[in-house]
């Protein structure tokens, strides 16, 4: 099984996903439009967060975009939303090949990886609104807008990677 992760932009995010996607037994595959992996410090970063996860192989393929990615191999494509009409990831019955969409910081899935997908789950969450204040240090420094869902209750990337992973292990999967 195969997480795809779509224009992550945060070094440390990709480190602790890889280090989760390798104790779950699933591969990583980088959709890279950002340009993360270009910078050695980064590089370092994501090392350091993967607890050795990215020196032992589990980040697969680097692509700055869906053109290079052999998405014919999967299965299906289950996206991580937070629609309300997706489906609660708890209900969600995993497949060998099946392939995990998680979308950037700011902004989700982008829609190309929204209309490819055949099926989005997302983890229930309680209402409210919750205002991330602008960062000292952004991932992203030359961004102007705010997050997508800013103020709409979401998880941390690699959080909600760790809980779909999670659910799928404890008996999502078949």
């Amino acid at each position: 099984m195969v997480i795809l992760l779509c224009g992550l932009q945060s070094p440390i995010n990709i480190g602790m996903i890889l280090r989760t996607a390798e104790l779950f037994g699933w591969e990583v595959q980088l959709c890279d439009r950002f340009g993360v992996m270009g910078s050695s410090d980064n590089v370092d970063t994501i090392r350091d967060f993967s607890c050795g996860a990215l020196d032992r192989g589990t980040l697969a393929t680097i692509a700055g975009s869906f053109d290079g990615l052999e998405l014919t191999k999967a299965n299906r494509l289950i996206a991580a939303s937070g629609s309300p009409d997706a489906t609660p990831h708890r209900e969600m019955k995993w497949r060998k090949g099946d392939w995990l969409l998680i979308g950037n910081e700011y902004d989700g899935l982008p829609d190309e990886a929204r209309a490819i997908s055949n099926i989005e789950i997302r983890i229930p969450v309680p209402n409210g609104y919750f205002v991330k204040p602008p960062s000292n240090s952004p991932i992203d420094q030359i961004r102007q807008l705010p997050p997508s869902r800013h103020g709409e209750p979401s998880l941390n990337a690699s959080v909600a990677t760790g809980i779909i992973l999670a659910s799928a292990f404890d008996g999502g999967s078949n």
